[in-house]
């Protein structure tokens, strides 16, 4: 099978590896702990995330962004046009999951969250974006170990990039199944309201 006859061995892999910067996040202590405006909020995105983009024109975060947001309820409406340290990692944790997720299914998994604290309920939401980033850089080892396994797989197949890139998106599909039907399980549907 030669449909597209690159050649790809685990040294380009490994090169495409660094090339994603899996573990560029924001972290913790990028944070301010004082009330940021919006145009504050999508330069501390685009100054420590820009390296994850896949082309320069894309953005990461832009203020129709964040209204949409604070309109679809994904996010707490900002306090005298400021945004606490609180709404910037629920902003962190929609775009990660906006890579997977449909707009509906973050709104089920984060409507807890918002509410909560839209009503001055206590929520540790540091305690849950430090235990995310410890797990999102243990998950960037195993996807380069099982990456690695499944371009060995499809090597002793004679397979090409296209069998692998198919190998591996069915793979992200898998985890996105799964995903969805945990929401569907354990978190209310918003849209039967």
């Amino acid at each position: 099978m030669n449909n597209v006859d690159l050649e790809l061995d685990l040294n380009n892999l490994k090169m495409i590896f660094e090339d994603l910067h899996f573990n560029n996040e924001i972290q913790p202590e990028q944070i301010p702990n004082l009330d940021l405006y919006m145009d504050q909020v999508i330069t501390l995105f685009e100054s420590n995330l820009f390296e994850t983009k896949r082309s320069v024109e894309d953005k990461l975060l832009t203020k129709t962004m964040i209204n949409n947001y604070t309109k679809d309820k994904l996010l707490m409406a900002a306090k005298k046009k400021k945004y606490t340290r609180d709404h910037v990692i629920l902003m962190i944790i929609i775009y990660n999951l906006k890579q997977s997720l449909a707009i509906n299914d973050i709104k089920n998994v984060l409507k807890p969250i918002v509410e909560k604290i839209e009503n001055n309920e206590k929520v540790d939401i540091d305690s849950l974006y430090n235990k995310y980033l410890l797990i999102k850089t243990n998950n960037s080892e195993e996807i380069k170990a099982s990456a690695e396994q499944k371009l060995k797989e499809v090597k002793d197949e004679d397979g090409d990039v296209l069998l692998y890139i198919l190998s591996i998106i069915d793979m992200a599909n898998g985890y996105r199944k799964i995903a969805e039907k945990l929401i569907d399980k354990f978190f209310e549907n918003t849209n039967e309201k």
